[in-house]
């Protein structure tokens, strides 16, 4: 029965927390950790990635608004700026990356056989990024629009295909297919800041020979 739970609590009961505990015992996560576990802050750092939350001090007053609903989130330990900044900080990443490639494996096999509505005879690369966000005053070189100062991530798709006969192979590639305009560093100057662009799109043919 959903009724009267939350639609966080009920999108929880999707996840493995055994396939998760597997993941956090691997690399010790919760070693010396007394109330506020891998789990808990894995929930909410979740639902501060559900609901855009933009800081921790967002996060937590958005959490403790909910109080009596955290419980039934899933949720157990204490909620605090404190204790959730010293977990993000000191906290195995691996933790989250390991379950992040569970989820996406399970996905992958919930989606496999869907119907897309179009016909297509290769491949297709879904490519997107994001934008973070610095501070105007530290980060002067990083200017994105009049009021805000951030950088955008760039996805950068490789391509390479090949044919092998006996020793000899013959490679087509291409580097940044889809010609992304990026730079890859800024430096400052004096008053002059520079910034070093990468390769637009490039192509070639690579032809080799094995010696045995």
């Amino acid at each position: 029965m959903n009724s009267g739970r939350s639609l966080f609590s009920q999108l929880i009961d999707h996840l493995s927390l055994h396939e998760f505990r597997k993941c956090v015992a691997r690399y010790d996560g919760n070693h010396g950790v007394r109330t506020f576990s891998c789990w808990d802050q894995f929930l909410c750092m979740l639902f501060a990635q559900l609901t855009y939350r933009e800081s921790l001090r967002d996060i937590v007053a958005c959490l403790r608004s909910q109080q009596r609903g955290l419980y039934h989130a899933g949720i157990r330990g204490t909620v605090s700026r404190s204790t959730l900044a010293d977990a993000n900080e000191l906290r195995d990443w691996r933790i989250y990356a390991d379950f992040a490639q569970l989820l996406i494996r399970q996905a992958r096999a919930l989606y496999a056989h869907d119907d897309l509505g179009m016909e297509l005879d290769n491949t297709v690369y879904a490519l997107d990024s994001t934008t973070i966000d610095l501070c105007m005053s530290l980060f002067p070189w990083a200017r994105f629009k009049p009021t805000q100062h951030a950088i955008k991530l760039h996805t950068l798709l490789d391509l390479r295909a090949g044919l092998y006969k006996d020793a000899w192979s013959v490679q087509v590639w291409g580097r940044n297919v889809t010609n992304e305009w990026y730079w890859t560093a800024a430096d400052r100057v004096n008053d002059t800041i520079l910034r070093y662009t990468g390769m637009p799109t490039t192509y070639g043919v690579t032809l080799s020979y094995r010696f045995h």
